[in-house]
């Protein structure tokens, strides 16, 4: 028997010891996506089966606790003892106690053999007016096995979700770069706080005074891998655009883009990319798109998308390019407001089936013309997010850019 393992339960020698031990046995509420949910119904649950002892639970390598923990010499000793030895500690009176909680994992001693080995991820701490019974204390450690369970997927859930929104801050600027001659406005909304965080980017890489590449971009999947593949292809195709000198074709940097990143993504993977190069001193704008929506372009009250020829996503074909993706050049006139976007909107729905498409974005777009870029974006997500039925499931992400008039 390990040191993980339990006695088996005693006999019942107490009236109630049958319901309390059901009350162990059917904890399901413990899991949770939430630490701190966790540790506040393992505290709970253990006041219930241990009527008059006062419940606290903490989480080792973790701000999260539940219960008014003590820590005086006394309680860190127990708990370090608890800790150390993976077993119940008591202090000599009996009436605290230190439960561990513990989950066996896999560990390789060996490079061929693989042993099993416990983990202390928390503890129980126990006050109680007199000694618990061995039954009581055997429920305790019973439910502190199935505690230690649910706060080991709670905790890795929320690491996955801190490493998810560090990298979300990576991939979207913080604010809009200031460029003269252009006014920049950029919104983003990610479809859910945590793990779930998709693969939408933007970025902007200034060039000179007055020339500035954006490019908008969505990497298939969702999750971690998702952000941490888009963190991977924004910082490649800043780097394509750096080394290539002005005017670009962004065409180029896009078969660039795609030739790096042969063989990097899954099998099933795929990145859409939008890349503008605009020039605010002679008011032209350069753009390419691979497998991304065309901006629109909105002039004198009427919106168009003026990209026609697209190339495949970056990466959905199996092979290397050689000539660059297909670019066009488009004369600029003072006032003009460029939209770029992620097609987060074009998948909203009213309740009648109807997709918030090109159709409806044109009409906004030429509805809230007159406002700034910055209202401009955040009038138009309100304005999808209104039309649909049900929230935002992707990520949106948009970026107006006017040419000064």
């Amino acid at each position: 028997m390990d040191d993980h393992e339990r006695q088996a339960l005693p006999l019942p020698d107490e009236p109630d010891l049958g319901q309390r031990l059901a009350t162990c046995l059917s904890s399901s509420r413990l899991f949770s996506l939430d630490l701190g949910d966790v540790l506040q119904e393992t505290a709970a649950l253990m006041a219930e089966v241990l009527p008059g002892v006062d419940v606290s639970v903490l989480a080792f390598d973790h701000p999260s606790r539940a219960g008014d923990i003590r820590l005086d010499d006394r309680t860190t000793a127990l708990i370090d003892d608890a800790r150390a030895t993976r077993a119940t500690a008591l202090d000599e009176a009996g009436r605290t106690i230190a439960v561990p909680l513990c989950v066996r994992h896999q560990q390789r001693s060996e490079p061929s053999r693989a042993a099993v080995g416990t983990r202390v991820v928390g503890v129980a701490l126990l006050e109680a007016g007199s000694p618990l019974s061995p039954a009581s204390l055997s429920l305790a450690e019973l439910l502190a096995d199935r505690a230690a369970v649910a706060v080991e997927h709670a905790t890795m859930y929320q690491t996955q979700a801190q490493i998810a929104q560090q990298l979300q801050r990576r991939l979207l600027p913080v604010e809009a770069p200031q460029i003269d001659g252009l006014e920049i406005g950029v919104f983003f909304r990610s479809r859910t706080e945590g793990a779930l965080i998709g693969g939408d980017f933007v970025d902007f890489v200034t060039l000179s005074p007055h020339q500035i590449a954006v490019s908008i971009g969505d990497v298939s999947g969702k999750g971690v891998a998702a952000a941490a593949f888009t963190v991977i292809t924004k910082y490649a195709l800043r780097a394509i655009i750096a080394t290539l000198s002005w005017p670009t074709w962004p065409g180029e940097a896009l078969r660039d883009l795609h030739n790096a990143l042969q063989g990097q993504l899954d099998q099933d993977g795929y990145v859409t990319v939008g890349l503008g190069l605009i020039d605010a001193s002679r008011g032209t704008l350069s753009l390419a798109s691979a497998g991304h929506p065309s901006p629109f372009l909105l002039r004198e009250g009427a919106a168009r998308q003026p990209l026609i020829i697209t190339a495949p996503a970056i990466a959905l074909a199996d092979q290397s390019e050689l000539e660059p993706f297909p670019t066009e050049r488009i004369e600029l006139q003072a006032g003009d407001t460029l939209l770029f976007y992620t097609d987060g909107l074009s998948e909203l729905r009213n309740d009648e089936g109807e997709f918030y498409d090109e159709r409806c974005l044109a009409t906004s777009l030429a509805d809230f013309g007159g406002m700034k870029p910055q209202q401009l974006v955040e009038a138009l997500y309100l304005d999808a997010v209104s039309f649909s039925v049900r929230p935002p499931h992707d990520d949106v992400a948009l970026v107006a850019v006017r040419l000064a008039g």
